[in-house]
């Protein structure tokens, strides 16, 4: 029985500095991809970045359309049918005989 325990310690000197490397190295590349600064963190990140570059773009546009229909409306360049649409949206008022088409958007 002595010498079972004998034999036990000299292997556990042996064995227990490699487990303990090895839950060290387990636990660092655990937290290398499932961490806050992780791999899979920085993949999501990634995607949510292009989905603002995507979104950045459309708004783009949209500015670009609002700015135009405004440089139509300027006093220099006055567009009378355009006013006179934006100015029919508005107050919701049509001539008689006028045909209206709804959009949506």
């Amino acid at each position: 029985m002595a010498s079972l325990v004998t034999e036990i310690r000299r292997r556990a000197r042996w064995v227990l500095p490699q487990l303990l490397a090895l839950g060290l190295v387990a636990y660092f590349c655990f937290h290398l991809v499932q961490g806050d600064r992780g791999i899979r963190t920085y993949l999501r990140l990634q995607e949510e970045l292009a989905e603002a570059h995507a979104t950045r773009a459309v708004l783009a546009t949209q500015v670009a359309e609002a700015k135009a229909q405004v440089a139509q409306l300027s006093s220099g360049s006055l567009d009378l049918d355009r006013l006179e649409e934006q100015a029919q949206g508005i107050i919701s008022y049509y001539r008689p005989g006028d045909y209206v088409i709804f959009l949506d958007r």
